[in-house]
């Protein structure tokens, strides 16, 4: 496999298991300096000329967040209960 598409799909592993970690919700207790500490790891192989990645943890940890909202919007999740009951809003 060439250089690039190997660094591609190490790339690729690596942000899903870093996403795979945030989906449990550890992203808010991350600190600055770890999280500076990822985003350095993700932009080195664009460094050295390998792969552009364009992902940031910040949005890696906000993706999760909103997926976790949506699910949990949804009556057959375990947390919907804890939600306040729905407004509807009138505009206008």
């Amino acid at each position: 496999m060439p250089k690039r598409q190997l660094a591609l799909v190490t790339l690729s592993i690596i942000i899903s298991l870093i996403f795979m970690l945030f989906r449990s919700g550890v992203g808010g207790f991350l600190s600055a300096e770890m999280i500076n500490r990822i985003n350095a790891f993700l932009k080195r192989p664009k460094r050295v000329g390998h792969v552009e990645c364009s992902v940031t943890i910040d949005d890696l940890i906000s993706k999760s967040y909103y997926e976790l909202f949506i699910k949990m919007c949804l009556p057959g999740h375990s947390l919907y209960r804890l939600l306040p009951p729905m407004r509807i809003s009138k505009l206008g």
